[in-house]
């Protein structure tokens, strides 16, 4: 989990909603997909929860699959995985991944946000 540090400010999008269950979560990506290609912001993603279902390619029950479809490539362009919580019970779920991630704990992701200068939480 080794980002580089530089002025560069650092933003938090931190999913926890049901992707099956409201558009947010897929919104979320699209915000940052969005953000983080104006490199002028570090865009980190965490995803806790059923969040964790964004990373399933194959979800067909997904809120705005479409929007995902869009935003995925932007954000795998970004120079760090998407953060997943190492504890979610959704891992097991994920069929094929819709890019690189890496599962993170509790304390590194306090420690990834104490980094940042915004928190967006969906």
């Amino acid at each position: 989990m080794k980002l580089e540090t530089a002025k560069t400010p650092w933003m938090m999008v931190l999913v926890q909603e049901d992707p099956c269950q409201s558009p947010r979560p897929a919104e979320a990506v699209r915000i940052a997909a969005g953000v983080g290609a104006w490199q002028q912001v570090v865009v980190l993603i965490y995803l806790q929860g059923p969040a964790v279902r964004l990373l399933d390619r194959d979800d067909e029950e997904l809120v705005d699959g479409d929007v995902l479809a869009l935003a995925w490539p932007v954000v795998s362009e970004f120079n760090h995985p998407v953060y997943v919580d190492s504890a979610s019970p959704w891992l097991k779920t994920i069929g094929t991944p819709a890019l690189n991630f890496q599962e993170i704990s509790p304390a590194n992701l306090q420690e990834l946000i104490s980094k940042c200068q915004a928190v967006l939480r969906f």
